[in-house]
């Protein structure tokens, strides 16, 4: 059997090393589609989904900005529901 890498380790540092590799690939994606639910959005064509993507990191920048110990998610709850969190979150900017 031929070997797979350069150099032979074992099983278990191999899944350590995969697992790093494929947590550096997922980890910016994660919060735009845990947060934002950016997978469900149905814009496909020309600029629209570049734009969009723009947006919601913008978003998510203010939201990080704002130094309340809530998650990110009761963030947006919160600036939904409150005129004042919401003019406070858009003053950052």
């Amino acid at each position: 059997m031929e070997n797979l890498l350069s150099t032979p380790i074992s099983a278990e540092r191999l899944g350590q090393v995969a697992r790093a590799h494929w947590g550096v690939e997922n980890r910016p994606h994660w919060v735009p589609d845990a947060t934002l639910n950016q997978e469900q959005a149905r814009n496909r064509f020309d600029n629209g989904p570049n734009n969009l993507a723009v947006l919601r990191h913008m978003a998510l920048n203010i939201l990080a900005a704002q130094k309340s110990k809530i998650s990110t998610r009761r963030k947006i709850k919160r600036a939904g529901c409150s005129n004042a969190f919401l003019a406070n979150l858009l003053a950052q900017i």
